[in-house]
């Protein structure tokens, strides 16, 4: 239920009546009511399905101003209180913010995760971090919503057991904490399963969801060392369950004995930030694909046959996908024969383990580098490590179930390196081919499916609003005092306090939808409030300036206003005189003010808020 009289029942008839208008404009980038409404449902359902509940207090702390509205509508459609934290304020004050309003989540940008990370170690446990990709609103981008729960804090031992690694540049606590608070998606515990496994546990990637359902066989273990002769029979995936707890006993490890196909991938990988392909089958590499393509996520393969191996990570839209350089006709045709074949498997290929460890050793590092942000990673390149060092191809039946399925792009843009997958290649023991995206690719062109379409965590929108109830007397936010005592107090807000006074305002001043209202101030100042919900109310504009530096010049202020044709400025008294002091002439007609402004401005004495005419039209009211 949604009652008439709160904040959420203004939204919803507004995104229901002005769907096409634009809601925020922000330089070159704009939104409109239907992609910030559709934005922030996603935002608020991520919210109720991770289980959040009913007035819980949600810090929000990211520098696009987009993004910050989008969320802070997110935080109000799933009934929560927002408290709005300045990333430019000093660490210490963010962390007394955090602690004297008690605050269990803080929403943050991915590139804010490990500033946030530091300042709630100066905090009681409890506080978990929600990252979001700030830039989702434009092409080919996507939420990524993210929750890093404090769990993830290294033990004593933890830091003793890693403390090799913790040496290495850009690695650190901080990075072991953000290993331990990630999950990964395997696929395949076999030959080149078995030695990137072990390494995932033994680097401390905190959760592994393993899945393959085979069982182990003799000949297997020739190269697949999570298993041994006592396991033969067992599952592939609970046994490398096993071998895991014994290596590394810190690692949650998550066994799938299912065959991964179109219909459940999704549900299989879940909320995996990186999947690691290892399988055999050309329809489940295909089916990763799809999926890696669709969440926004790395997709890496390493695998090998004979003494070689080979390695490539896929990230669309950083890199081509893996339809890209595989074609997708030859794997449905080979999938059908396959099916049609019952000697297929009788046939194995051959195989040695030494170079697996060369290709999965390869996979982990890049999926390190990436979760860290260190190093360049070895984006669009094909790796092919080349053990025999000869440049003639091998004439063997696996190297050509291997090769056949490769796309005619891949091919061609082989072929102008001097590398040709039917006749020969450099003949170098490492064999690095560029790659480029294929601009007629099935997946991630053609069908025009970008980076995070899906979704990173969660595959169905629930419709808005929510079953939750909404009710005047609720929280819904918290400022601070400007802590002239010494320490800055928090004050809760109510809905009906916010939904009155936005009701009063469009009132009084006949605000509607053609009104402009700049964004000035800091979301952790009030007028704030009026500068995002007094036009989202009413179908008007928020019109944001390019930088903070237009704001604090008065004469670059000007300009930009005219030049976006804002017509109502929320603002506090001082930087009203920073306008005033060179940009407006004075003496011109103020229509109300509460604040006397001082001698050379105007001055005021009544008891509302103020609006005033400046020159001529066009020019804004200000409300002070």
């Amino acid at each position: 239920m949604v009652n008439e009289r709160t904040i959420q029942a203004r939204l919803f008839e507004s995104f229901e009546k002005y769907p096409g208008n634009i809601a925020v404009e922000c330089q070159d980038n704009n939104i409109t009511y239907r992609e910030l409404d559709r934005h922030s449902n996603d935002i608020a359902d991520w919210l109720l399905n991770m289980g959040i509940e009913k007035e819980t207090f949600v810090g929000i702390a990211v520098n696009d101003k987009i993004a910050l509205i989008a969320i802070i509508l997110g935080v109000v459609k799933a009934g929560c209180v927002f408290v709005p934290l300045d990333c430019n304020y000093p660490d210490k004050r963010i962390e007394a913010m955090l602690l004297s309003s008690e605050t269990s989540y803080v929403f943050t940008a991915e590139s804010l995760l490990e500033k946030f990370k530091s300042i709630r170690r100066g905090l009681p446990p409890g506080l978990d971090i929600l990252t979001v990709d700030e830039s989702f609103y434009l092409p080919g981008r996507s939420l990524n919503l993210r929750r890093h729960e404090d769990k993830y804090r290294l033990s004593e031992a933890e830091k003793t057991r890693y403390t090799r690694q913790l040496l290495i540049d850009g690695w650190g606590i901080e990075g072991q904490e953000r290993l331990k608070g990630t999950t990964v998606f395997v696929g395949g515990a076999g030959g080149s399963g078995s030695p990137l496994i072990q390494q995932l546990a033994l680097c401390g990637f905190g959760t592994i969801i393993i899945c393959d359902y085979d069982n182990i066989e003799l000949s297997n273990l020739n190269r697949q060392s999570l298993h041994d002769e006592s396991r033969i029979g067992m599952n592939k995936a609970l046994s490398a369950k096993m071998t895991v707890e014994r290596l590394n006993p810190n690692i949650k490890v998550i066994p799938r004995q299912e065959k991964i196909t179109m219909d459940n991938v999704f549900d299989l990988v879940g909320d995996a930030e990186i999947i690691f392909d290892n399988v055999d089958s050309l329809a489940v590499k295909s089916a990763l694909s799809h999926c890696a393509v669709a969440k926004g996520i790395p997709h890496l393969i390493s695998s090998m046959i004979h003494i070689n191996s080979y390695a490539c990570i896929f990230h669309t839209p950083h890199t081509p996908c893996f339809h890209c350089l595989y074609d997708k006709k030859k794997i449905e045709d080979i999938t059908k024969a396959k099916s049609l074949d019952g000697q297929y498997k009788v046939i194995p290929n051959s195989v040695a383990s030494p170079a697996l460890h060369l290709a999965t050793g390869f996979a982990v590092n890049e999926a390190v580098k990436i979760l860290l942000g260190f190093g360049k990673p070895a984006y669009n390149i094909y790796f092919h490590f080349n053990q025999y060092g000869s440049p003639g191809v091998l004439n063997t039946k696996g190297y050509r179930q291997i090769t056949y399925p490769f796309s005619e792009h891949f091919r061609a843009i082989s072929r102008n390196q001097g590398f040709d997958w039917d006749t020969g290649w450099h003949g170098t023991y490492v064999e690095e081919i560029k790659i480029e995206p294929d601009p007629n690719c099935p997946v991630c062109a053609q069908s025009k499916v970008f980076a995070g379409v899906q979704g990173a965590v969660f595959s169905k929108r629930a419709p808005w609003p929510p079953e939750a109830s909404y009710k005047p007397e609720d929280k819904i936010n918290i400022y601070f005092t400007s802590g002239t005592t010494g320490q800055p107090k928090a004050v809760v807000g109510k809905n009906e306090s916010l939904t009155h006074f936005i009701a009063w305002e469009v009132k009084a001043f006949n605000i509607d939808e053609t009104k402009r209202v700049s964004q000035l101030t800091s979301q952790c100042h009030d007028p704030f409030l009026r500068d995002i919900f007094v036009p989202l109310c009413v179908g008007g504009t928020i019109c944001v300036p390019d930088s903070r530096e237009t704001i604090l010049d008065s004469r670059k202020m000007v300009r930009w206003l005219e030049e976006s044709r804002v017509n109502l400025v929320h603002c506090t008294p001082g930087l009203f005189k920073v306008f005033a002091s060179d940009g407006f002439s004075p003496g011109r007609r103020l229509c109300r003010g509460t604040w006397s402004i001082g001698t050379g401005y105007w001055e005021t004495g009544y008891s509302w808020s103020t609006c005033m005419a400046l020159r001529k039209p066009p020019w804004p009211s200000f409300f002070i």
